[in-house]
């Protein structure tokens, strides 16, 4: 399916493509670019959605339970300005987990009761920053599943 879908941007690509425009060029910023954008945007947005130094991971159904991880392993980021909005608030990710069903305009709300409900077991990161998002990189890059803590590559 995958193969088709790429089939049909090259064709729709060479058929749209003004004359005389460099065919590698219009496959980069028609096909290839919008590619890796996407893929860097998820890469980064589920990150930050279910790695933080107070998540847990499992790797025992035993250990388990729909509300660790629902609640206690997804993360609450925020962001500044309207980038909530940009989003479609999906870093409110707490309340995505809880309910999938919730639309994207009322995450915010429902992330605002289900805090005031859960209190600390919602893993709140109060407003993000790339000084932050570093430090965080730093600290969470393996998981000890046994002692349930991150740790360091070295």
């Amino acid at each position: 399916m995958s193969l088709a879908f790429l089939a049909l941007q090259i064709a729709a690509v060479r058929r749209i493509a003004p004359p005389g425009a460099s065919w590698h060029e219009a496959l980069w910023f028609a096909v290839l670019l919008p590619f890796v954008l996407w893929n860097y945007l998820m890469g980064f947005a589920i990150y930050c959605h279910h790695t933080h130094p107070e998540v847990r991971w499992y790797d025992s159904r035993a250990e388990w339970s729909f509300y660790e991880a629902q609640v206690c392993s997804t993360t609450h980021t925020s962001f500044p300005g309207g980038m909530g909005w940009l989003f479609h608030n999906i870093f409110e990710h707490t309340a995505h987990h809880v309910d999938t069903g919730i639309p994207f305009y009322e995450l915010r709300a429902a992330q605002k009761k289900l805090e005031e409900l859960c209190g600390r077991d919602v893993v709140r990161v109060e407003l993000f920053s790339p000084r932050a998002f570093l430090a965080q990189m730093r600290t969470c890059q393996l998981y000890d599943y046994r002692k349930h803590c991150w740790a360091r590559f070295f």
